[in-house]
């Protein structure tokens, strides 16, 4: 049976994954909003434009205790929303603080076991524009898309206008919290979570994104037919697909 849209207001906590910031989810904020929900989008260190924290003093828990403020401010049944490397991060903050939430959604997302790092998993993968045109920086601290791979890597399905507006705001990402390998324990793996693959990405290949599905088998699983970035290229489908998601692993 389809879930229905949940009709309680939900707190939606939406984490950009690497590059990107908190802007990547602009076009859905609204929307969440207008349909009663609690939105907050938080802002990694070392990313936005107003960042001034040097790549090389940041860390995973660094990343874990900006998520860990959004759980603290939320005011409804909160759900993790984790993009692309952010998976890693809503896995580990799922696990440190199971009891505050109702569930968790990965989007075209790194869902991976414990003990394995996001620098241990993307070594074999095959057939990724993004992880094929990685340029590290001299000192080792933070990692690029080159320039001229980017549009075609992340969002090859969003005109080239509109990727022209936000490329300036891709950023290095720094390279320790990508080398930290996840804690987890039963209390992720009885965590209600789904799973929203995304069927054109070419940064997450769709192969990679359902062997992981196949590995961590998801309570929900339902498909996007959009690039690595459907929060521009299919925002409608996906602030649906958050909807029944959410509903999904609230009512499991």
């Amino acid at each position: 049976m389809t879930p229905s849209t949940p009709q309680a207001p939900l707190s939606y906590i939406l984490v950009h994954g690497a590059w990107t910031g908190s802007w990547i989810w602009q076009p859905v904020r609204q929307p969440l909003r207008d349909r009663g929900h609690e939105v907050l989008c938080v802002e990694l260190p070392g990313h936005g434009p107003s960042s001034s924290v040097a790549a090389a003093d940041i860390r995973f828990a660094d990343y874990l205790a900006s998520i860990e403020q959004a759980i603290d401010s939320a005011r409804h049944p909160l759900v993790l929303v984790g993009h692309s490397f952010a998976g890693m991060l809503i896995s580990q903050a799922g696990e440190d603080h199971a009891e505050r939430i109702a569930g968790l959604i990965y989007l075209c997302a790194f869902m991976l076991p414990s003990g394995c790092s996001f620098l241990q998993a993307s070594a074999g993968v095959r057939g990724s524009v993004a992880l094929d045109h990685l340029q590290f920086a001299a000192d080792g601290h933070s990692v690029s898309i080159a320039a001229e791979h980017q549009h075609r890597a992340v969002a090859q399905d969003v005109p080239a206008a509109g990727f022209a507006q936000v490329q300036p705001l891709l950023c290095a990402e720094p390279t320790a919290p990508l080398a930290h390998e996840l804690r987890l324990s039963s209390r992720w793996a009885e965590l209600p979570r789904a799973y929203l693959e995304c069927t054109a990405d070419q940064a997450l290949p769709l192969t990679v994104q359902r062997a992981m599905q196949e590995q961590l088998p998801p309570h929900y699983r339902a498909s996007l037919d959009s690039g690595h970035s459907p929060q521009f290229s299919a925002t409608e489908a996906l602030v649906q697909g958050l909807q029944l998601a959410a509903s999904a692993l609230i009512r499991s």
